[in-house]
């Protein structure tokens, strides 16, 4: 069986995932083809595109959907889950550079857990 490997990148973090049922655990983020940008490069064009084209059409009645952005066009999907706004984003453009996050959020996941201290 020939293992089909993808790269997904949700802001900064990258995780591989596989379709090998004994390979890594399956992770919500999408697709994104390899060109000539780095992580930060993809990230800072999301960021600019996002700030400066999207965001006052989407905050705060989107809050906290997910949202990928083609970094070559501008273009957008947002949906309830990140993976499904890239699938939607990937099957309208195919060759886009995708990049994601949530909307109204600083990230789009967060690992770790804050419990509650004696202030709270």
């Amino acid at each position: 069986m020939q293992l089909n490997e993808e790269l997904f990148h949700v802001g900064t973090l990258v995780l591989t995932i596989s379709d090998n049922r004994s390979g890594t655990l399956p992770a919500k983020g999408f697709v994104m083809p390899s060109k000539n940008y780095t992580i930060d490069e993809k990230g800072d064009l999301a960021e600019k595109i996002y700030q400066e084209q999207i965001k006052a059409l989407v905050e705060p009645q989107e809050n906290g959907k997910f949202i990928a952005i083609d970094i070559e066009s501008g273009d957008y999907e947002i949906a309830e889950e990140l993976i499904v706004a890239s699938h939607q984003l990937r099957d309208r453009r195919p060759e886009s550079i995708r990049f994601g996050t949530r909307i109204g959020y600083p990230s789009a996941y967060r690992i770790g857990w804050r419990g509650q201290t004696q202030d709270d």
